[in-house]
């Protein structure tokens, strides 16, 4: 009994003395580097375009520095100049309205200019399918969820292999972008190789995606569902930025950033930007429920 008594002693001096000891990491300062947030649509409202600097792992998120006094331009095939004008709110650049860039199929380039530095992209105006309707009904709640409305819409993926698209929700006028509301279609199911052509979105994109259980709708509120174009490379981005917000766990991978669409015209510099440039066509429903 005294021998385990003992034992227990030590164990107990060990575990205390071990967990006084500081262990001091020094991090290797994080390079800066500049972030374009560039998703454009031809929704008659103000398309803006967000510049700002990447932030260290550790950092709050959400507090990246902004980037100002930049110059910021798109060029259409026909040489149509469509110049972005900084706000009063920093980081953010502007053009009046989305209706302007009518050319679905054709090429845009988008320009942005900080310094020395000349960041460049190119993106086709891809199209979207019109939303055939957009309803409700109410669900009475159970053990794991209360009283709620769950919204559902109809519409059928363009007809040709490889069309690509975002589920945008929209509730009360406020954009659901949490880590489980990213709703992305390859045609109308959910990857390539899935044989959904020119049918019906499927039931976990047009009802699952645009729902947030967390958060779920009710009586008297906006919704408002917007399908939006996108690139075959943006699908990929948002795939990639999908799992790498969601990568966690036991078996996670190290963090790395997303790849970019962007190159630098200025070969003598190391500068790279991150984020995506892409532009499409829009088409939305909405509605209140009652």
């Amino acid at each position: 009994m005294k021998i385990k008594f003992l034992y227990f002693l030590v164990l107990l001096i060990v575990t205390q003395t071990a967990c006084e000891d500081k262990i001091e990491v020094e991090l290797k300062a994080d390079k800066k580097e500049m972030v374009i947030d560039a998703v454009l649509t031809n929704n008659p409202t103000i398309q803006t375009i967000k510049l700002s600097q990447t932030i260290g792992y550790f950092d709050n998120i959400g507090s990246n520095p902004p980037i100002q006094n930049a110059q910021v331009y798109m060029v259409d095939e026909s040489f149509k100049v469509f110049n972005f004008i900084e706000s009063t709110q920093p980081g953010e650049y502007n053009y009046p309205t989305g209706a302007d860039f009518d050319m679905i199929g054709s090429n845009y380039a988008l320009f942005v200019i900080n310094g020395i530095d000349t960041f460049f992209s190119v993106c086709t105006m891809n199209p979207s399918p019109k939303i055939d309707t957009l309803f409700w009904k109410f669900e009475k709640g159970g053990s794991f969820l209360g009283d709620r409305y769950e919204a559902e819409f109809l519409a059928n993926d363009l007809p040709g292999v490889g069309n690509t698209y975002w589920i945008r929700t929209y509730k009360n006028d406020s954009f659901q972008n949490g880590v489980d509301n990213i709703n992305i279609a390859y045609d109308a199911a959910f990857s390539p190789g899935a044989k959904y052509d020119g049918i019906e979105f499927i039931v976990p994109i047009r009802r699952l995606g645009i729902n947030n259980f967390n958060n779920p709708f009710q009586l008297n509120d906006k919704i408002r569902v917007e399908i939006y174009g996108i690139s075959n490379e943006f699908y990929l981005f948002l795939n990639l930025a999908s799992e790498q917000i969601n990568n966690g766990g036991l078996f996670a991978t190290p963090p790395a950033n997303v790849p970019s669409n962007f190159t630098n015209q200025n070969k003598q510099s190391k500068a790279r930007a991150n984020g995506f440039f892409v532009i499409g066509e829009s088409n939305s429903w909405s509605d209140v429920i009652k």
